[in-house]
């Protein structure tokens, strides 16, 4: 034997030349003309006539009426909002039901709100955009070296003084052993005597000197200074180096205890 719950929605889904039962009939006519637009294919005009007739008479028929209307627009919409409203509708008709044992089982309603959370539920996942890709972490940049620029400055002016000295021992040494040819020149000729030639040689003799002196004192000494310059600013940038390095590795360490290992360091 059928249910109370199966006679109301007979009425309720039933067409104008279906009697209703005393009990549940609903019979306005914002009701009917409702169920008309529903039959008829006009959700929108039947959903909204059907929500006034139920503010109007506050029979939990239309409640269920009104469910199926936003259930079957929403399969011709693909709009969330009616699936929702369908369910909303539902559930306050269980609570009338609920509330009135003689209109039926709230059981007979509720696999069609869990049918109704399924689809939302699949309508939400669907409507979420798919997430973007995280970016990809960017490379750590190694810490910089603080002794890094006195050590590349330190070893270009070792290797300009180096460079520098040595064309200017070349340079000595040439003229130097220029000199030292023309004094033989002089020894050999017998210069003692002014003469035109004694005096070319004395004067080129006397230029290959300056030149020497040139060579090993302004060339040589200078690129010698440089070497040295260049050698302390290494230095400096080395210790530099050192205590970085010592500081970085001082800030975590790994230290053996009864217990295992413990970390160390400073965070």
């Amino acid at each position: 034997m059928r249910s109370p719950l199966h006679l109301v929605l007979a009425t309720a889904l039933g067409s104008a030349s279906i009697a209703h039962p005393a009990h549940a009939a609903p019979s306005t006519s914002l009701y009917q003309e409702g169920q008309r637009d529903y039959a008829e294919g006009r959700f929108e005009a039947a959903a909204t006539k059907l929500e006034q007739a139920y503010k109007e008479s506050r029979d939990p028929v239309m409640l269920y009426t009104l469910g199926r209307v936003y259930q079957d627009w929403a399969k011709s919409s693909n709009d969330i909002k009616h699936l929702r409203k369908a369910k909303d509708a539902l559930e306050k008709f269980i609570v009338a039901l609920e509330a009135d044992p003689n209109i039926g089982d709230p059981s007979e309603i509720e696999p069609q709100i869990a049918e109704l959370e399924r689809k939302i539920a699949e309508a939400e996942a669907a409507a979420e955009p798919e997430p973007e890709p995280e970016p990809e972490p960017a490379a750590a940049t190694p810490p910089a070296d603080p002794g890094k620029p006195a050590k590349i400055a330190g070893l270009t002016l070792i290797g300009l003084g180096g460079a520098t000295f040595l064309a200017g021992a070349g340079v000595g040494t040439a003229f130097g052993l220029k000199g030292l040819q023309l004094r033989d020149d002089l020894t050999t000729n017998m210069c003692s005597m002014a003469s035109a030639k004694c005096d070319e040689i004395r004067e080129q003799g006397a230029k290959a000197n300056t030149l020497t002196i040139v060579g090993w004192a302004a060339l040589g000494g200078g690129g010698a200074v440089l070497a040295v310059v260049g050698a302390v600013l290494y230095v400096k940038g080395r210790k530099k180096t050192a205590s970085w390095r010592a500081d970085e590795q001082a800030r975590l360490r790994v230290l053996p205890t009864w217990g295992g290992l413990t970390l160390q360091g400073r965070f």
